[in-house]
């Protein structure tokens, strides 16, 4: 546990202050959006595991998203394709922009585990749509909640646009781990809004 006050994090490691966030009822809203027809989500739990970290990473890169790159290809298809798992792939124009995925916790409690659009596909005012198409899903006759996390080393609008979508703050955590820029699991120039601190370590060329 971290003691009160200033706590300095160990030479390559980084530290992600993350927040929980809850929704108890299915939102209003969802009935009132208009989602466009170029917008659709396609499941894909038959996914290859080499399509998704492509698609992981595609997505990921630049918030740092690194926990589905680092376990071995056992565990990887353990989770993608253990039934309680649902993957969905975001289509934009017929085109892979995005990835939406599902965790069914218990009975009751949906996970949105993971929830991204690649690069290009940022900024382009489509995430309230892509958000009612992932909670149509997760909200059945059985949900009393759907869950998330996002951390600030995700989009600086992330926080902001889930509570406007009717999610509530919960909890918070610190996430420490290796700098993934310094192990070479990602390119040292990912996710450029997050210094990048040698500490005496070399980055991989």
């Amino acid at each position: 546990m971290l003691a009160n006050g200033m706590n300095h994090i160990p030479p390559g490691k980084i530290a992600a202050s993350v927040t929980f966030l809850d929704m108890d009822q299915r939102p209003h809203w969802l009935d009132e959006v208009q989602i466009a027809s170029s917008i659709r989500l396609v499941p894909k739990d038959d996914i290859s595991l080499t399509g998704y970290r492509e698609l992981f990473r595609s997505v990921g890169e630049n918030w740092l998203w690194t926990s589905r790159l680092l376990i071995s290809d056992e565990e990887l298809s353990s989770v993608i394709h253990c039934p309680s798992t649902s993957i969905y792939l975001i289509e934009v124009d017929g085109n892979i922009a995005g990835l939406s995925e599902l965790k069914q916790v218990n009975p009751t409690n949906i996970e949105i585990a993971f929830f991204g659009m690649r690069p290009e596909y940022t900024g382009r005012k489509l995430g309230k749509e892509i958000m009612a198409l992932t909670l149509t899903v997760a909200w059945t006759e059985n949900t009393r909640k759907v869950s998330l996390q996002t951390c600030n080393f995700d989009h600086p609008a992330a926080l902001t646009f889930y509570q406007k979508c009717g999610f509530q703050p919960v909890r918070f955590g610190i996430e420490l781990m290796d700098d993934p820029r310094l192990t070479g699991t990602l390119p040292k120039g990912a996710a450029p809004h997050i210094p990048l601190l040698n500490n005496g370590l070399a980055a991989p060329s």
